[in-house]
């Protein structure tokens, strides 16, 4: 084995283990404000934070292909399978569900554009379209910020 596929091996192998200390840690508090989402609306809560696990790990899987392109499929494929076979909960087997759907959202524009994946959080909880549209532009920037925050972790 070269150097170069080592230090490659260790870098995938880092970053697979960072986003997995990383993701109980992304803040769905704000998403839970900016949605009006209230301490006692428990169901849509839970779903809000599978949903947001779910977005994250999408997120995640955009900064892999920022940064290990050849890598970056088999990686998000291997953290899914370890991640769920290691949290057999329900929250966990939705967040896991909805990752490839955002995934394919947000594989569209890359990180130039958040508003279709906000656009897609909102429309979970609110049918009415004006409603879902406005609550996409509050969600945006903290879909972005949270974007930044993986990268920058990312390794």
């Amino acid at each position: 084995m070269s150097t170069l596929t080592a230090v490659r091996a260790d870098a995938v192998r880092e970053a697979l283990d960072n986003f997995t200390v990383l993701l109980p840690d992304l803040d769905a508090g704000r998403a839970l404000r900016l949605l009006g989402i209230g301490r006692l609306q428990f169901r849509r809560r839970a779903r809000l934070l599978a949903e947001w696990r779910g977005l994250c790990m999408a997120l995640w899987r955009l900064a892999l292909q920022r940064s290990f392109p050849e890598d970056a499929g088999s990686m998000f494929r291997q953290f899914r399978e370890s991640f769920g076979q290691r949290h057999a909960d329900r929250a966990t087997a939705l967040a896991l569900e909805r990752a490839p759907v955002y995934w394919q959202v947000l594989s569209e524009r890359g990180d130039a554009d958040f508003r279709p994946a906000a656009r897609a959080l909102a429309g979970v909880f609110f049918e009415d379209e004006a409603r879902a549209q406005a609550m996409a532009l509050r969600l945006m920037l903290h879909v972005r910020h949270t974007y930044q925050f993986i990268f920058d972790r990312l390794i």
